[in-house]
């Protein structure tokens, strides 16, 4: 996910014992506010792809997704 989603994020660190705490919401750990993203970043998420425009299907969707923002800018 960081890596398709533009590298907003650092990989999650699972507990080591029941008393480390631990995250499994992707949010900066600085102030627990999630990562905000473009709607071209969430498109190359869930398409799997890792950058450029033009990307319109692949990953969790194949055959693209409906609506009003489907294809990537950048």
């Amino acid at each position: 996910r960081a890596s398709l989603g533009n590298g907003k994020e650092t990989p999650l660190v699972l507990p080591t014992s029941p008393s480390t705490p631990s995250s499994i919401v992707a949010a900066d750990t600085t102030n627990a506010i999630a990562f905000n993203r473009t709607p071209s970043e969430v498109l190359h998420i869930v398409y799997a792809s890792g950058g450029g425009a033009g990307v319109s299907m692949g990953g969790f969707f194949p055959q693209g997704v409906n609506g009003n923002i489907k294809t990537t800018l950048s």
